[in-house]
């Protein structure tokens, strides 16, 4: 029998056997071949062959190895292969899709919990400051009327203390706004509360920002106004020192980074690895559980007697 007869692919056998005679090197391999058994049953093959003159005569000698088994095996395999592909893919869609869900349920805690501050701003603002003025203002009608000394050293002590608890109203109701949301310009948020900090509490805080910033997402400016007004007070409460740095700079490709340091006491191995188990040390825990709900990490750098930075990376998309 000729090779055209074995095979249950003639056509290519015969291409190949006359590219095989016709080329320089004089050999061909072939992969892949589908054959014929006496009983007409197809199977695969792999040949090797080589092409050579003899007596005149042209020659085909060449091995046939049956690739059955090992077919089966590497069809085996391309199944599992795209079984775990499929369940790879299926489990990256669920990731994305939890992930989604965790940004869009961290914005909408972001926006209540602001709601509410808002709420009770409003409330000092336009009810409690109204109050207090009203108070003074009686007060004051009644020292005009009042002769005794006593009573006038009295009256002039209870509006001191009303004048404080305007004072500190104020206070609070700034305290509470953040300023410049509907813009979404970090550097200004970031100088805004450097500028708190100074006035309040001393701290010199040095900032650096990158040019041109993009303007980022109402939920995520205030989320992260947040977290560097708390990772300042943390400086104020517990570095030690009256000095901080901030910088604010773009991240990959769509994305923001925002490091707070300081050259303060800092904290041990041990309160690191406390802060990782979910304790509840300097308020970090709490910091990295928002940070990641924005799909975001924080890195938090430190050692006894040589300064904290923490690092706060997050991706800009609004949720």
């Amino acid at each position: 029998m000729i090779n055209t007869k074995l095979s249950a692919e003639p056509e290519q056998t015969r291409q190949v056997s006359l590219n095989g005679m016709k080329s320089q090197s004089n050999s061909v391999n072939v992969s892949l071949r589908r054959h014929l058994k006496k009983d007409g049953t197809v199977f695969p093959v792999e040949i090797t062959g080589r092409f050579f003159r003899m007596n005149g005569r042209s020659v085909h000698i060449a091995a046939i190895r049956d690739i059955t088994e090992r077919r089966k095996a590497q069809e085996f395999l391309e199944s599992w292969n795209a079984t775990l592909e499929c369940r790879v893919a299926e489990r990256t869609e669920e990731v994305g899709k939890y992930s989604r869900q965790l940004q869009a349920l961290t914005g909408r805690l972001v926006r209540a919990e602001e709601d509410e501050r808002q709420r009770i701003s409003d409330v000092l603002h336009e009810d409690l400051q109204q109050i207090l003025v009203a108070a003074r203002m009686t007060l004051g009608a009644a020292l005009v009327s009042v002769r005794n000394a006593a009573t006038q050293e009295t009256l002039a002590h209870v509006d001191s203390m009303l004048t404080r608890s305007l004072r500190l109203t104020r206070t609070l109701v700034q305290e509470i706004a953040v300023p410049a949301v509907c813009e979404g310009d970090l550097p200004f948020a970031v100088g805004w509360l450097a500028e708190q900090m100074k006035e309040k509490f001393g701290l010199q805080v040095t900032l650096t920002c990158e040019e041109k910033m993009q303007p980022v997402g109402q939920n995520v400016y205030i989320c992260l106004y947040r977290l560097v007004q708390e990772l300042l007070f943390n400086v104020v409460k517990h570095a030690g020192v009256k000095q901080a740095s901030v910088s604010v700079q773009r991240h990959e490709e769509n994305g923001v980074r925002i490091t707070v340091s300081d050259s303060g006491c800092g904290f041990s191995e041990a309160a690191l690895a406390e802060l990782d188990r979910g304790g509840e040390g300097f308020g970090l825990f709490s910091i990295r559980e928002r940070i990641e709900g924005l799909c975001g990490r924080m890195q938090v750098i430190s050692a006894v007697g040589r300064g904290t930075s923490v690092i706060l990376t997050v991706p800009l998309c609004d949720v």
